[in-house]
C-alpha cells in the first residue's frame, strides 16, 4: 500500500511540474482569464495553469507610478493584446484557436472610440491616445474570446468562469507630466 501511495504522489508531482505557470493573476497590465474556480480570489491548483490565456496592455512609457497606471504626455499609442497561453497546443498556429478582442476607450471631452480584431492565438490592438495634457484619465475596457468563440472573458456565465474576471475589470491610465518617475 505505501509504494502504491508513493507512486501515485509522484505521479501527481510529475505532472503538476509539467503543467505551465499559469498565476497570471490581475496586475495594472494584465487581465487573467485561465480556466478554474477561484476561492477569495485565489486560484486553487490544478486550475491555477489550464489555459492561462491573458489580455496584456503595454506602451513605451506605460508604468505603475505611485500606484496609478500612468503614461507620459508624449505616448500616442497604447498595444492591447489577447493571448492564448503558453501550454502546449494552446498557443500554436495550427491549433486553429480564433481569438477576438473587443475595446472601447474612453475620456472625457473625447467621444468614446472602440476598436476589433481577431486572430488565430492572438489578436493586437492598437489603442489610439489623444492627450490634452497631464492628468487627463484614461478608461480602456475590453472583451476578449478565446478558443474559437467557446470562453468569452470577461463573464460570469459559460462552461466555466474565468476566475479572476467574472466581470469586466477595465484598464484606467492617466496621463502624467514628462519626466515622471
Amino acid at each position: 500500500m505505501a509504494r502504491f501511495s508513493l507512486c501515485v504522489i509522484t505521479t501527481a508531482l510529475a505532472t503538476f511540474s509539467l503543467m505551465s505557470d499559469g498565476w497570471a493573476g490581475n496586475s495594472p497590465i494584465v487581465r487573467d482569464c485561465s480556466l478554474g474556480q477561484s476561492f477569495d480570489g485565489i486560484v486553487v491548483p490544478p486550475f491555477a495553469s489550464i489555459d492561462a490565456d491573458t489580455v496584456t496592455l503595454s506602451g513605451s512609457t506605460l508604468k505603475l507610478r505611485n500606484g496609478v497606471l500612468s503614461v507620459l504626455a508624449s505616448q500616442t499609442e497604447l498595444t492591447l493584446t489577447a493571448s492564448e497561453s503558453v501550454d502546449p497546443g494552446d498557443n500554436a498556429v495550427n491549433a486553429n484557436h480564433i481569438d477576438q478582442l473587443f475595446a472601447t476607450v474612453s475620456t472625457p471631452g473625447q467621444p468614446t472610440r472602440s476598436f476589433f480584431g481577431t486572430g488565430e492565438s492572438f489578436v493586437i490592438l492598437g489603442i489610439p491616445l489623444q492627450s490634452t495634457g497631464n492628468g487627463q484619465v484614461y478608461t480602456i475596457t475590453w472583451h476578449a474570446t478565446f478558443d474559437s468563440g467557446f470562453r468569452p472573458c470577461p463573464s460570469s456565465t459559460g462552461f466555466v468562469t474565468p476566475a479572476n474576471n467574472p466581470t469586466a475589470v477595465p484598464f484606467v491610465v492617466t496621463v502624467v507630466p514628462e519626466g515622471s518617475q
